[in-house]
Order: C-alpha cells, then sequence, then structure tokens
C-alpha cells in the first residue's frame, strides 16, 4: 500500500513539473520568433529667426504741436538673427488717426511725408547720429504705408528684400515732414503709428 501511494505521488509531481517546464518552454519559442527594431532619439527643431531693435522700448517719435514746415528723424538699428538667411526682411506700419473733434480719422496721416532711408553700417544712435545713408526705401505719407508683410517697403536700396546673415544689422532713418501746403486741412488733427519690421522664412 505504502509502494503504491509512493508511486501516485511522483506521478502527479511529475505531471505538474512537466506542466511548469511546458509552459516555459512554449512561451520561450515565441520569444524566440519575435524581432524588433528600433530607431531612437529622434528630435525636431523648428528653423529659428528673430528681430531685436534698440529703442529701449520707447516710441522713435512723440511730437506735439506740430507745425506746417516741421520736419524730424530719427534712427532704429535693426537686428536679425537665425538659423539660415530669412526670404526678407520688410517694413510696414499700422496708421491711425483722429480729427480735431477725435471722431474722424484726420487728415494728418494722408499729409505727413514719410523718407525712409537706411546706412548698412550705420550707428546705433537713435538721434541718427553719425548716420550716412546707403539710399533711400520710401518716400511715402504715413497714410499710404503698407500695412502688412506682403506689400511691406522691400529694405534694399533700388528695390529687392533685405536677406541679413546671423548677427547682420542696419540702421534704419524714419524722417518725417508736414509740408506747408497742410496747415488749412490737419489743424487739431492727431496720427498715431506702430512701425513693423518682419522677417519671414519659408
Amino acid at each position: 500500500m505504502g509502494s503504491t501511494i509512493t508511486r501516485m505521488t511522483w506521478i502527479v509531481a511529475f505531471t505538474v513539473a512537466f506542466a511548469l517546464v511546458s509552459t516555459l518552454v512554449y512561451r520561450g519559442s515565441h520569444a524566440a520568433l519575435s524581432a524588433t527594431t528600433a530607431n531612437a532619439g529622434n528630435i525636431w527643431s523648428a528653423f529659428g529667426i528673430s528681430l531685436s531693435d534698440n529703442d529701449g522700448g520707447t516710441a522713435l517719435f512723440s511730437v506735439s504741436g506740430l507745425l506746417p514746415g516741421d520736419s524730424g528723424a530719427k534712427c532704429l538699428r535693426v537686428t536679425y538673427e537665425g538659423d539660415d538667411a530669412p526670404d526678407g526682411v520688410r517694413l510696414y506700419a499700422d496708421v491711425d488717426g483722429t480729427d480735431s473733434s477725435g471722431v474722424g480719422t484726420g487728415q494728418l496721416p494722408a499729409n505727413l511725408d514719410l523718407t525712409i532711408s537706411y546706412d548698412g553700417d550705420g550707428p546705433a544712435a537713435t538721434d541718427c547720429t553719425g548716420f550716412v545713408s546707403d539710399g533711400t526705401l520710401a518716400t511715402v505719407a504715413l497714410g499710404s504705408m503698407p500695412d502688412d508683410y506682403t506689400d511691406g517697403v522691400e529694405l534694399t536700396s533700388g528695390g529687392g528684400d533685405w536677406q541679413p546673415a546671423d548677427g547682420e544689422s542696419r540702421t534704419f532713418r524714419i524722417q518725417y515732414a508736414l509740408p506747408i501746403a497742410a496747415a488749412a486741412t490737419v489743424q487739431g488733427d492727431n496720427a498715431t503709428a506702430t512701425f513693423t519690421w518682419e522677417a519671414q522664412k519659408s
């Protein structure tokens, strides 16, 4: 009787052991038939460009009591930084105005003449000390300034886009003049403008 019990015990033990071994072999066989390949560490970095200027966060112009025949000028140095040259840098403006009653657009934007020029090696001084023009870029009434990049002022003398290298700078001079003939139409009017230099890369 004792012999029979012993035999049955071994049979059960063997059966359990076999089941465990079979499971391991079966799973191991599946692992042996698996194959992978990996390509890790992929990174996408967007093309980087930036423009900066030396205005110190202050408007170039703040003129009151403007009289027919008055004129003035300010300069701004613009510096480009980028991974590669842009397609172009252009200048445009957001212009607004009010008449003497404060309700209409007024006539001052249409009568204030601008002359925009540049100095490729110009100084950084906003008062234009030392500025020597390398060419006139535009002569236009403030109210006729383009208001987006597509129609913006091209910043190379004779036409064509300025395509600066990384770290390249130019100084731009904006001169204004109010013609004497405008006296009867602009009295009490106001004009505001935001000048924007924009670089694009496609």
